[in-house]
């Protein structure tokens, strides 16, 4: 027997299962009486012994404290997000109103995409942007 809390998990487990086994071929009369209690012994060694028990109670405690403290810093950057989603959605950004440079006539009857780049191309050149703040 170990005292390694997930050593000690897997070995009565594997007790447990033999044990089940050989209860199960006793009832079905494969089995003696004698028999089943040789098989169970394991099973029956670690079940009986109080420092088992608290160890499984222990390691199941200190499962159940990281399981808390992931679900609480899982929650905690959920928030974090919601809070900083809320703050970008709450910025205003000014809109692009007017730009004071003078584009030919000829914009006008020329793509969106051209018109941007001559908007761009003038606010590089020095012109400004204008809009709601």
């Amino acid at each position: 027997m170990t005292n390694q809390p997930e050593a000690l998990i897997a070995e009565m487990k594997a007790a447990a299962e033999k044990a089940k086994q050989a209860n199960e071929l006793y009832l079905e009369k494969k089995i003696t009486l004698s028999e089943c209690a040789i098989e169970m012994k394991d099973y029956l060694d670690y079940s009986d012994n109080p420092k088992n028990v608290q160890a499984l109670i222990a390691a199941l405690e200190q499962s159940q404290q990281e399981k808390d403290k992931w679900v609480k810093w899982a929650t905690e950057l959920g928030e974090k997000c919601d809070r900083l989603e809320a703050s970008q959605l709450a910025v205003k950004l000014p809109r692009l109103a007017t730009v004071t440079w003078h584009l030919s006539a000829q914009a006008k009857h020329r793509t969106t995409q051209e018109n941007v780049r001559d908007v761009l191309e003038a606010i590089r050149a020095g012109g400004t942007v204008q809009g709601d703040e």
